[in-house]
């Protein structure tokens, strides 16, 4: 999944996605917790699909500021970025810091027999990877290592935002690769919480994605669009160029750049009762 990981920098480096949503998820966590009790014990969290740890740092950052003590377990099953985590811990001496290079299917697995482990358990930008029938046994297994008072927090796209305009023209609502993940979005997680009777808060924001006004403007558009929408960015070049034009057209500028606005949501909620 090597694709998945470059497109994915791409993508970044090419919006403020990162720090934005690093902002709003510790500025969750403190509606939702009451920090000075883990000035001694450790805030335990256990972070989904972590990357290489660059939207991980951003938050722990900010965080640190709220509470002193923090224990992290990460696990990346995509070997690329897990390596470059795994680098960027030892230089940080990051103590603090356990991590696995696996899925969250075998982490799961491999603590069947446990419970209660996590303050805080964080799905950021990673549901889209899980197949949707997995998703009931995925959110059990998070429920089930989730402490009493504790938070779950999925992060992921809502597709109500600019960025989105064109996924059902050119996708026609599936993937053309399920490379970076599938085309699902933050409401259709809400759709499975509502089903299971999950009560769960939303919050809801703008992040942006620039792309620069030169002479391949219109090929750095269909390269971000098409880690979006999981396509290929030669189709979208090849039948959508006037889509393109248009979208950036109708967009923002902010100096050299085109800013095209996407919007986020953080769907979060604690440990439910006990199913009848």
């Amino acid at each position: 999944m090597t694709k998945n990981y470059d497109e994915h920098i791409a993508f970044l480096r090419n919006s403020d996605q990162s720090q934005v949503i690093a902002k709003q998820i510790v500025k969750s966590l403190e509606l939702n917790f009451k920090f000075y009790r883990y000035q001694q014990a450790p805030f335990q969290i256990f972070d989904i699909g972590c990357g290489d740890g660059t939207f991980t740092f951003l938050y722990l950052k900010f965080l640190n500021k709220l509470v002193s003590v923090i224990q992290l377990t990460a696990i990346e099953p995509e070997t690329p970025a897990y390596n470059v985590f795994t680098q960027r811990i030892v230089e940080k001496n990051y103590t603090w810091v356990t991590h696995q290079n696996i899925s969250l299917q075998e982490f799961l697995k491999s603590t069947a027999s446990k419970s209660s482990l996590y303050d805080f358990v964080l799905f950021a930008h990673c549901f889209y990877h899980f197949p949707k029938e997995e998703w009931e046994p995925i959110l059990d297994g998070s429920i089930r290592l989730l402490r009493a008072g504790g938070l779950i927090s999925i992060i992921n796209d809502s597709h109500q935002g600019e960025a989105y305009k064109l996924k059902d023209r050119i996708t026609r609502g599936k993937p053309d690769t399920l490379e970076f993940g599938d085309l699902h979005s933050a409401e259709d997680i809400e759709y499975l919480l509502n089903e299971r009777g999950i009560k769960y808060g939303e919050s809801s924001f703008p992040v942006c994605l620039y792309v620069k006004d030169d002479k391949q403007k219109l090929e750095s558009l269909a390269r971000h669009l098409a880690f979006l929408y999981r396509t290929f960015p030669e189709k979208i070049l090849a039948n959508y160029r006037d889509d393109l034009e248009q979208m950036l057209a109708e967009s923002r500028k902010a100096g050299s750049y085109y800013k095209i606005e996407n919007i986020v949501k953080i769907i979060a909620f604690g440990k439910p009762s006990p199913r009848k």
